[in-house]
């Protein structure tokens, strides 16, 4: 699988989840790094897609709520 960042997470950071059909995938977590990646793909889903995962008639995904996606509980205090 390709990474879209240079910078290396310590095993701790990634995780396996297994699906209730039984599709095993690799969590990790999103860095700054990921920025661009998170904003093509926001650019790239159709309006039902924004709308499903934003519980709300979000047209466009801006700036400052994908640095929050990439903000870590830890820098947030939660």
């Amino acid at each position: 699988m390709a990474s879209h960042s240079s910078e290396r997470l310590s095993p701790q950071a990634e995780t396996s989840l297994t699906t209730g059909t039984g599709l095993q995938l690799r969590l990790r977590p999103a860095s700054a790094a990921h920025k661009c990646v998170l904003t093509s793909f926001f650019e790239n889903v159709t309006p039902e897609d924004l709308r499903f995962r934003f519980l709300s008639a979000v047209q466009h995904v801006g700036h400052d709520p994908i640095l929050a996606m990439l903000r870590s509980d830890k820098q947030t205090g939660t």
